[in-house]
């Protein structure tokens, strides 16, 4: 619906809005100009690369920067694709025609190489690919145009390979299609300027009634069109014809107010675009509450590798987490908070969407034997509405700062932050300034640098007490001369990634980092090794708590600390690592501290899971919208002492095609480890036949060591025995705990009790049908994540890359 009157029942003219008392912003998230817009439409006109992410926000995956040798002294980068087709955005105003030129080569000696460049998927053009760098013009008419992000696609029929085994199709070093217009961004100035043909997007939720004040400067001749429209939060799509006013707008300065429509459990996005000649140039834009509520201060810490078991907070015997004990006297205390994955990614797609992990897989989990990297399989599609988008819309300010690549802007994870800085990852684990201490620094810096004011929300992520364990002085060794640490167990030690019964190489390289790892290593000093670690990230969150005490937030925010998953020990077949549904892995602390201390020392038996965040932290900070698509439920009502109904916790993935539920006591887990899991845990699964060790004697005894490993795969009979290993291990395979009975999940009842088995595996059905309507929401990128080899490199020192 499109209203050209100014004098509508959406609209209030100068007058009404002073008298209706709107003259400053009723909270400080609602003055617009010091957040940065959701969205911005420009047109950049000329596009170039950077240093580490090559094209930014606009590259459509696949490219790499490459050094080239010039000279002696002379080298210089270039961008090379990485996938048969690869593409870039290019935002453009209204449709017409463009001539697009291009810098790029390809071509290789005698091999000529050619690219055919599509626009929105029609042909531009097969261009011949220079071997060097050359300019090549296209014409694109304007029907292969649309207002808005055009897809510019490259691609070739094979990739070549270079010197340094890496595999390239197309280099791009600049495009260049119109010429720029931009919008002029700075919260900081409070400036927000829009060009002709461009515009932003603010996406809010209604806390209580809304009403919206502008007012601007046009330099030149055009309309602002004001633009009201609801969203469904499950799809980003649009609810409904949107409410559209235009202002006509001569060299003239303009006041307006409007009664923001109710969006009736919805988002609602505010669009503002600029239509003319010259600029428009906001001198205010603030979102006006009548009763404005309270928005209390929210803190979410989580510790990467935390697990429950190993804390003293949760009755470990050794005195690991004083300050986190001090923490859950003063809050709530939830004894059996379930992970919703075994790893990193794809648990925190969980806890910040509030979906199952696996609704963000790029790809199914049949992949017809195609060989996929583990990071090109998640990414956090741009219309989920996550935990801090929700927040910002609410009227927050949210801030995040991360330990690791996985958690940042290349999987989608700084959507809804205003500020968002993942330095921490880049900072190898053994540097004593890295890690949390790093994080919370900046986090400090953060709260010191916004002054006061309560609307803020605050996101940490600490990667310290993953493997390898490397515990800094004076932790480093605090544990190493109490009884368990004298105790003479020992495992085969120097397996490759993915293995069970071996102490895997990147773990063994914390107690040995020089030098090589012993076939046979004492596990209690490992064991030792992580406590330490603990009690290390331990006391840097006492010392940011007290940071917090002296800011005057620590009493009047809802602080939490959680983790991703857990870690196995030196019990069971998975020794020190995840990946697995044992209960050590998919345990992790819930501690949640309300205002005041409210409710302190309640500890809550019941299971909950990590997609149960989302809607808890939304519900304790009084906002009224419900989730009704989210996967988690919200566990406030523990808080307030009307529990809610018991549901089951579901957790998936990991070293293979697995899943898990635990409801009323039971848990099942039904696994096929032939499906979706390495070569190294095809040869040494628990369940492997014995003719394999026939095959290759020494692994029993030594177990699936790199350099046996490297002697199997270089058998001529090495994808045949993969085939034979993966046919065997295909299952399903079932297990089931009565875990009131047995609560170390020894006793497997799968075959003794096959009523419950089934009742659990309809539950478990039931989930999985959950998660796969919602995975068929999510709008991916059409490819995958490219990680540089620096980046791949730095997996490796850390467990994630194997075979």
């Amino acid at each position: 619906m499109r209203c050209l009157a100014l004098l509508t029942a959406g609209f209030l003219g100068l007058a009404a809005c002073r008298e209706a008392g709107i003259d400053d912003p009723a909270f400080r998230g609602g003055d617009l100009l010091t957040v940065r817009p959701t969205a911005e439409h420009e047109q950049p006109g000329v596009l170039e690369p950077a240093d580490e992410n090559p094209w930014g926000s606009l590259g459509r995956f696949g490219w790499e920067n490459k050094v080239r040798k010039r000279g002696i002294f002379e080298d210089d980068r270039i961008v090379w694709s990485r996938l048969p087709t690869a593409g870039l955005d290019l935002p453009a105003g209204e449709p017409r025609d463009r001539t697009i030129r291009l810098s790029l080569m390809g071509s290789f000696g005698s091999e000529k190489r050619k690219a055919r460049v599509t626009l929105n998927g029609i042909l531009l053009g097969e261009v011949e690919l220079p071997e060097d760098e050359s300019e090549v013009l296209l014409p694109a008419p304007a029907a292969a145009w649309k207002e808005g992000t055009n897809a510019l696609e490259f691609s070739v029929d094979q990739l070549h390979e270079l010197e340094d085994g890496s595999r390239v199709g197309v280099a791009v070093s600049r495009v260049e299609y119109d010429e720029a217009k931009r919008v002029e961004v700075d919260v900081h100035e409070r400036r927000l300027v829009l060009a002709d043909g461009t515009g932003v997007d603010y996406l809010l939720e209604e806390w209580t009634v809304m009403q919206l004040f502008l007012a601007g400067e046009a330099e030149g001749k055009g309309e602002l069109e004001v633009l009201f429209e609801r969203v469904d939060p499950a799809t980003g799509e649009g609810l409904g014809d949107p409410l559209e006013f235009s202002l006509p707008l001569a060299d003239q300065s303009t006041e307006r107010g409007f009664a923001i429509p109710p969006a009736e459990g919805a988002l609602l996005r505010l669009s503002l675009r600029w239509r003319g000649t010259g600029t428009f140039r906001f001198t205010r834009l603030e979102r006006f509450e009548p009763e404005p509520a309270e928005r209390t201060p929210i803190v979410l810490i989580s510790i990467d590798t935390l697990a429950a078991t190993h804390l003293s907070a949760y009755g470990y015997d050794r005195e690991t987490t004083p300050n986190l004990a001090a923490l859950a006297a003063e809050g709530v205390l939830f004894e059996h908070c379930i992970t919703n994955a075994p790893w990193t990614l794809p648990s925190y797609l969980g806890l910040l969407s509030g979906l199952y992990p696996d609704s963000h897989r790029l790809y199914p989990a049949d992949t017809k034997g195609g060989k996929v990297e583990l990071w090109e399989m998640w990414y956090l599609a741009e219309n989920r509405w996550t935990l801090p988008e929700s927040l910002a819309a609410l009227g927050y300010e949210t801030a995040g700062f991360s330990d690791h690549l996985w958690l940042g802007e290349r999987f989608g994870f700084t959507q809804g932050f205003h500020v968002f800085d993942s330095s921490a990852g880049a900072i190898p684990k053994e540097k004593r300034d890295g890690g949390i201490r790093h994080v919370t620094g900046l986090a400090t810096r953060w709260l010191e640098a916004r002054g006061g004011g309560s609307s803020f929300f605050l996101f940490l992520h600490a990667f310290d007490v993953h493997g390898p364990y490397t515990p800094h002085s004076p932790h480093r060794g605090k544990f190493r001369d109490d009884p368990a640490a004298q105790e003479e167990t020992t495992a085969l030690a120097g397996g490759v990634v993915n293995t069970y019964g071996i102490v895997q190489s990147y773990v063994a390289r914390g107690e040995h980092p020089r030098g090589s790892i012993p076939p046979r290593m004492k596990t209690a000093p490992i064991v030792s090794a992580y406590d330490e670690g603990v009690l290390m990230v331990d006391a840097a969150l006492g010392e940011f708590f007290d940071d917090l005490k002296r800011m005057g937030i620590f009493d009047e925010a809802i602080v939490v600390v959680t983790a991703d998953h857990g870690e196995t020990m030196d019990e069971g077949h998975y020794l020190f690592g995840h990946g697995v549904l044992d209960r050590e892995v998919l345990e992790v602390p819930l501690i949640v501290r309300l205002p005041g201390g409210e409710s302190g020392g309640l500890r809550v038996r019941e299971p909950v899971q990590l997609v149960d965040v989302y809607p808890t932290l939304l519900d304790l900070a009084g906002a009224p919208q419900e989730r009704a698509h989210l996967h988690g439920r919200s566990l406030a009502g523990y808080v307030r002492g009307t529990a809610p109904e018991s549901r089951p916790t579901f957790s998936e993935g990991g070293l293979c095609r697995q899943s898990a539920l635990v409801f009323n006591g039971w848990k099942v887990i039904e696994s096929y480890p032939g499906l979706d899991s390495a070569e190294s845990l095809l040869f040494t699964h628990p369940r492997a036949p014995e003719w394999l060790f026939e095959e290759i004697p020494r692994l029993e005894n030594e177990g699936l060591t790199e350099d046996l490993f490297a002697e199997v795969r270089a058998r001529e009979d090495f994808g045949e025995l993969c085939h034979r290993l993966r046919q065997e291990l295909e299952g399903p395979f079932y297990e089931l705990y009565d875990l009131a009975q047995d609560p170390r999940e020894d006793r497997n009842l799968a075959e003794s009790n096959p009523e419950k088995l089934a009742e659990m595996l309809d539950l478990l059905s039931l989930e999985r049908a959950r998660r796969e309507a919602t995975r068929q929401l999510a709008r991916p990128p059409d490819a995958p994540v490219v990680l540089s080899e620096t980046e791949i490199e730095r997996l490796k020192d850390l467990g994630y890359v194997g075979d």
